[in-house]
């Protein structure tokens, strides 16, 4: 597996994202492009309802139900 540092416009984000969403985590495993320490795979620390709230997210992206990020931001920028 290689590592790619990548740097793009919100706008090519939402496609970048939703491209994404057509592999599975065994192919893409994404990682936080500041921290040069191995990653931490989180999946065995979390809950059964948080992994299932995350599968039902991949399901759904990859059926095609996406917002973009101008969308979400406008739902939930209050909170970011």
């Amino acid at each position: 597996m290689r590592t790619i540092r990548l740097k793009i416009s919100d706008k090519v984000f939402d496609k970048f994202l939703s491209f994404l969403s057509r592999f599975t985590k065994e192919e893409i495993e994404i990682i936080n492009a500041g921290d040069n320490t191995q990653a931490k795979d989180f999946w065995n620390e979390i809950s059964e309802a948080e992994k299932k709230s995350i599968d039902l997210g991949i399901s759904d992206a990859n059926s095609g139900n996406l917002k973009s990020n101008m969308e979400a931001k406008k739902i939930y920028g209050k909170w970011l």
